[in-house]
């Protein structure tokens, strides 16, 4: 039996309800757990067969899906597949992440298994990763075959609860950004492989817009100040961990300075941008985790 967890903010009128009602026959439960929207959303999905938990205030996307866990655990759940409120999963991705998993943990120890993404702005496939030096590896599968990767991102993973007892829930103190990363390395330090199932697809955003980059440099996605600085911060503090890859480490430092150089270059507001991502930084090598008090509007 598998429960779909949904972590909501704000979300877009319709978008929740949109999500729940093509998840519904895919799965035993639908759990949510609101991050403070107010009674609106409630109120939207009342007559939806889910449980609705709602936090009066945004408490971070680890922390809610920590909530969500533990009540799949009480249920008695098998697994659990995770989304955000923009994830739009085909009819039968669940499906076909159960089966995937199934035939590949027959012969190894497998984590957990993921969707192939279509940005859902352009219809663009986003690749599996391996991580590399002084480059990532990117695989944009031209056949079915699962893909052995390095990270799966949080929306449409399917994680058996067998291996969250092992490897441990998400990590609260990064509040958002990164949660993904951190959940991955630990597992794989514990000898798992993750997987990239090409068969199971679902539209997806990543990023809160995406930036055309001027002298034809490609397209960058591009966070929110405050979704910048948490990434900053994140990925400064991961650096420091015992179970993360330093051929990550390694490549990620000058990704990060190039990144920083090309936003603050490129992209409005640049001060913002700046401030919000050197503030990350200096948090992230002071330690400091959860929500910060600063503002960045």
């Amino acid at each position: 039996m598998t429960a779909a967890i949904i972590v909501t903010y704000q979300p877009e009128p319709g978008q929740v309800n949109a999500l729940v009602q093509r998840i519904l026959p895919q799965v035993n439960r639908v759990l949510i757990i609101d991050n403070g929207s107010g009674d609106g959303l409630q109120d939207e999905l009342r007559d939806l067969p889910i449980l609705f938990l709602p936090n009066s205030k945004n408490i971070g996307l680890a922390a809610a899906l920590n909530q969500g866990l533990l009540i799949a655990a009480d249920f008695g759940e098998d697994a659990v597949v995770l989304f955000d409120q923009d994830s739009e999963p085909s009819g039968d991705m669940v499906e076909r992440l159960q089966d995937s998993y199934t035939s590949l943990s027959g012969a190894q120890k497998v984590a957990a298994v993921g969707p192939l993404f279509v940005d859902a702005r352009n219809g663009k496939k986003q690749p599996f990763v391996r991580i590399g030096f002084p480059l990532n590896t990117k695989i944009i599968p031209n056949d079915d075959a699962p893909v052995a990767c390095d990270y799966l991102i949080t929306s449409g993973c399917y994680i058996p609860m067998k291996v969250l007892e092992d490897v441990g829930m998400m990590d609260d103190a990064l509040f958002i950004d990164n949660i993904d990363m951190d959940w991955s390395f630990r597992a794989k330090a514990k000898g798992y492989e993750l997987f990239g199932v090409p068969t199971a697809t679902m539209m997806h955003r990543i990023g809160d817009v995406l930036f055309d980059m001027p002298m034809g440099m490609g397209q960058v996605m591009v966070h929110s100040p405050k979704r910048l600085y948490y990434s900053s911060r994140n990925r400064v503090l991961l650096y420091k961990r015992k179970h993360v890859s330093w051929t990550w480490v390694l490549q990620d430092v000058p990704r990060f300075v190039l990144k920083f150089m090309r936003l603050v270059t490129f992209v409005m507001p640049r001060r913002k941008i700046a401030r919000a991502m050197i503030l990350g930084l200096f948090d992230g090598i002071a330690g400091r985790t959860g929500e910060p008090s600063y503002r960045f509007d």
